[in-house]
């Protein structure tokens, strides 16, 4: 009984790591890439890391992002950017970090913008 839950077990996992992600019509493949979108390994499997635009920022630290795709999303900081003091600004390239089936998500990057001297 034991061999088959873990089978099942391992066969869901599979399934999750390779399979259809029907919200944002995108297949996922094994390697977890896929047109500049991917599925980040390890404990946030399953989550899409999408590239957007800042465009205003909410109280409480939460940002509308618009995504490349054109959609806006509600984002809000992860902690590492807080705990490096990393200042996102209106008009600053993100890449987010989205939840499975809603459209919010979590700012994991900022993106450098061009030194002009």
């Amino acid at each position: 009984m034991r061999i088959k839950r873990r089978l099942l077990s391992v066969f869901l996992a599979i399934v999750m790591v390779v399979g259809v992600l029907p919200e944002m019509g995108l297949v996922v493949k094994a390697d977890g890439v896929e047109t500049g979108k991917s599925v980040k390994a390890g404990s946030n499997r399953g989550r899409v890391v999408v590239d957007g635009t800042v465009m205003t920022i909410e109280p409480n630290g939460i940002f509308q992002v618009k995504s490349d795709d054109g959609q806006t999303i509600i984002a809000y900081i992860s902690g590492k950017m807080r705990m490096n003091y990393i200042r996102v600004m209106p008009g600053d390239r993100v890449q987010i970090e989205l939840s499975p089936g809603i459209m919010r998500g979590r700012i994991i990057y900022r993106y450098r913008k061009d030194l002009i001297i």
